[in-house]
This record gives structure tokens, C-alpha cells and sequence, in this order.
């Protein structure tokens, strides 16, 4: 069954409630892609980021009936992420989660390899693996003062590894920002 909040915000950004979105969906049942296809067809062209929103229908719909865990891509594999705001300016933020991250030869008992930086004029990134899953950080500004860091996690083999990389990064996110 699909989460009730993605539901909610699926009725509210497409005008169109949750049962009725089951029973358009109903016929179209077959692959993801043409779930997506339908519900972005019936998502009027107005809406704001309207192909997302498509393929957030789908996976809800999928959730719903069975055919997906929430945080299950389409591949089998989870999926998590985790944020903080942080009372910090980006280059601030970005500048301490480098020196945190780099810190660290492992993290949650995992070998952290091949680990890349890069920067674009929204968002500060770091990536790396993390034995079998990969690892993605993201800072970008919310205002002058402060800052948005995001944890994602993929290539998760179960949803007892989503839940505990989300309990992790939580912890971890606190601390690092009370390290600020």
C-alpha cells in the first residue's frame, strides 16, 4: 500500500484525488513506463514539474498494489535519503563536510572507495561507494546564512538496509552540523 503523505501531495500537486488516480491507473497496469505515461497525460499542463509528478504517481500507484516497497527503485534496489538544514553558509557547510567526510575510511561498517568531489553553481557534491551501495552528498544554499546538505543511498539490496542507512545518516547529519 502507498504511503498516505505521497498520496496527499500527489492529490494536492495534481488536482486529482488518490482513488481517482487508482481507478485511471487501473488500466493501464502493465509497466512503469506506461503507468508514468498515462498519469503524465493526465496531468493537466499547467502543473508545475509535471513529468516528475508523473513519475511519482507511478511509483505510488506500483506501492499500492503491491508491486513496490516505498524506496524501492524499479531495478529491485532501495533507496534513501536523508537532510538537514544547516544554520550555515554553503561554502561554509561544503567546506567542513569535506574535511568530516574525508575523515572517515569507513562509514556505517562500510569501506568508503573512490571518492569524488565536484561543484556546480547550486549544489556541492561528494560521491563515493560504499561497499556495495553509493553514496551521494549534496549541499546547496536555502539562504545567504543557511544550507541544505543531503545524504542519498543506492543500490540498497533490502529495505532493512534503507532503514538502517537512514538511521545512520540521521545521527551522523546531526552531529555534524552541532560540530558547526
Amino acid at each position: 500500500m502507498a504511503r498516505a503523505e505521497n498520496t496527499d501531495a500527489i492529490a494536492k500537486a495534481t488536482n486529482r484525488s488518490w482513488n481517482n488516480w487508482v481507478e485511471l491507473l487501473a488500466s493501464h497496469d502493465d509497466t512503469h513506463q506506461s503507468l508514468a505515461a498515462c498519469a503524465l497525460a493526465n496531468i493537466h499542463v499547467d502543473v508545475d514539474k509535471r513529468h516528475w509528478w508523473s513519475q511519482a504517481v507511478a511509483v505510488a500507484y506500483e506501492q499500492h498494489v503491491g508491486r513496490r516497497q516505498p524506496g524501492q527503485r524499479l531495478d529491485g534496489k532501495f533507496e534513501v535519503a536523508v537532510s538537514k538544514t544547516i544554520n550555515h553558509a554553503r561554502a561554509d557547510v561544503a567546506s567542513a563536510w569535506h574535511d568530516w567526510f574525508d575523515a572517515y575510511e569507513d562509514i556505517n561498517g562500510c569501506l568508503v572507495e573512490n571518492t569524488r568531489t565536484s561543484s556546480t553553481d547550486i549544489r556541492d557534491y561528494t560521491r563515493a561507494d560504499a561497499g556495495d551501495a553509493k553514496l551521494e552528498a549534496a549541499i546547496e544554499s536555502k539562504t545567504a546564512t543557511k544550507s541544505l546538505l543531503v545524504v542519498s543511498m543506492s543500490q540498497l539490496a533490502s529495505d532493512d538496509a534503507r532503514s538502517q542507512w537512514r538511521d545512520y545518516w540521521k545521527d551522523q547529519l546531526s552531529a555534524f552540523a552541532d560540530s558547526l
